[in-house]
């Protein structure tokens, strides 16, 4: 299996793509090491030297330059893990937040349109539910993100799904709380 990972040098992309790598799948990483770390790459570069590729890349850049870099690229599916990701932060720069969040994800979905991939995993989050009362939650509990950063995960949530409903792509988004990974190497 091939897989393409978008913020591969992040903190849940690396760990990600590690566990990838071990099961013997390719990885083909993507970061721009905006919030990230370059010695993560390096780690995979050298562990897995025969199924680890990467391209430093910003998706949130001018299209043309994202399509460019990615114009032959193909793979079974893709984990979109990129992304500017402080709460605190983006409420002090939402201009930021909202440029880089949702262009890198309407980079990506143009560019795999155009190479007809069409499996995405989406690495949202549990502050689209905003401050609730109720515990646990589900997917089906009313939306209400408390800060730009949650407000930009639940648009690209709905932008998603548009396009899974218009271009028969099969999309998951996944909200999850304080994720946790990490590896030895």
């Amino acid at each position: 299996m091939k897989v393409l990972v978008t913020g591969a040098a992040g903190y849940i992309g690396s760990t990600f793509s590690f566990s990838c790598l071990q099961k013997g799948y390719e990885v083909i990483g993507i970061d721009n090491f905006l919030n990230s770390s370059e010695k993560n790459i390096k780690t995979l570069e050298k562990n897995f030297p025969n199924n680890f590729s990467f391209i430093e890349l910003d998706l949130a850049t001018d299209f043309n330059i994202v399509e460019n870099k990615l114009q032959n690229i193909s793979c079974d599916v893709v984990i979109h893990f990129a992304g500017l990701k402080a709460v605190g932060d983006s409420q002090k720069q939402p201009i930021e937040y909202w440029d880089n969040n949702l262009i890198s994800t309407f980079n990506l979905i143009k560019v795999m349109k155009k190479n007809n991939m069409k499996k995405l995993i989406f690495s949202s989050s549990a502050t689209v539910y905003g401050d609730s009362s109720k515990q646990p939650l589900d997917e089906n509990d009313q939306i209400y993100p408390m800060s730009c950063y949650g407000s930009t995960k639940i648009a690209n949530e709905f932008f998603l799904r548009d396009v899974s409903n218009g271009y028969d792509f099969d999309i998951i988004a996944l909200r999850y709380f304080n994720p946790v990974g990490s590896h030895a190497e």
